[in-house]
């Protein structure tokens, strides 16, 4: 079912965790969607499970089509929907959130006022266990918890508004030439940064991004990606992000890049000895192991990209 003229389109990009689109699915069409203008676009990117079967279910609801996309990456499937999307703007959400009440009416609303490019909701972690006690406030944001308070405000370049729950004006994104293939998951591949990179050249261009706390979702977290052998390669694909996307960045940014990593790496060796006291089962243990490892491959990242 086509709306005709949408103002938003919605889109989520699916690989094989039809159990999470289903319920997401089903959180989105839980709103009050009276009068509201929009469809919705779930991007099949070469699944191999139910994906189909969910998708055909939600055939009849309102505003809804399905894609098809088989070449396998995230922003392959984000920009085979950009070329397809009909709404002024293009809104995107991970197949794995759940939509708040006024998720959508908060969105239109926030556009609408600001006259922004970019919308950036809240997005908040919804455990499937209760997680480790050390499991601290930079692990959350590892795992893309986006909370910058209760008030709506500009977010600069968009650094921190990630694409589980993303906005753009449809022309802004395609201006750019939609999101860079070079980034972005594929597959097991934890490789990201290509919405950081979309939200960098907007801004560039003088594009005003937004926070939007009242477009909310909850980002649901099953017990696995809790574990520290995920963070700690979550971390490491978060370095190669940040230095690809630094790659292209004048020498004077990345030396000051490169001095910033390494007074961030001393500082995590500086309180080493106290984290160490606290023991293995302490915030301030995992995150100095975690900075220091970030800072360290950080540093010799950019002497290597001198």
């Amino acid at each position: 079912m086509i709306t005709q003229n949408p103002a938003i389109s919605v889109v989520v990009c699916t690989h094989n965790r039809a159990a999470y689109l289903s319920a997401m699915l089903d959180s989105f069409y839980a709103q009050d969607l009276a009068g509201a203008s929009y469809e919705v676009l779930v991007v099949d990117n070469a699944s191999t499970d139910e994906t189909a079967e969910i998708a055909a279910a939600h055939q009849e609801s309102p505003g809804f089509r399905y894609v098809y996309e088989p070449q396998q990456g995230l922003s392959h499937a984000r920009n085979r929907v950009l070329a397809e999307a009909c709404g002024g703007v293009v809104a995107y959400l991970d197949d794995d959130v759940l939509v708040s009440q006024r998720w959508l009416a908060a969105l239109a609303r926030c556009f609408e006022e600001t006259k922004a490019d970019v919308v950036g909701g809240r997005s908040l972690l919804r455990f499937e266990q209760t997680p480790p006690p050390w499991f601290g406030p930079q692990f959350r944001r590892m795992l893309s918890e986006v909370d910058l308070g209760d008030s709506r405000c500009d977010a600069g370049d968009g650094r921190r508004l990630y694409g589980l729950n993303l906005a753009y004006r449809a022309d802004a994104l395609r201006r750019i030439g939609g999101f860079d293939t070079g980034y972005g998951r594929t597959g097991a591949n934890l490789v990201s940064g290509e919405d950081l990179r979309a939200n960098a050249l907007i801004a560039a261009e003088g594009g005003r991004l937004v926070y939007e706390p009242e477009a909310l979702v909850e980002h649901q977290i099953p017990a696995a990606r809790c574990e520290w052998d995920y963070l700690m390669r979550l971390a490491q694909t978060g370095v190669a992000t940040r230095l690809t996307l630094d790659t292209d960045a004048p020498r004077g940014r990345r030396a000051a890049a490169t001095l910033e990593a390494l007074a961030k790496y001393m500082l995590a060796v500086a309180g080493a000895p106290a984290a160490f006291i606290r023991g293995r089962e302490s915030y301030a243990w995992r995150l100095n192991r975690i900075e220091r490892l970030r800072q360290s491959a950080l540093t010799l990242g950019y002497i290597a990209h001198r």
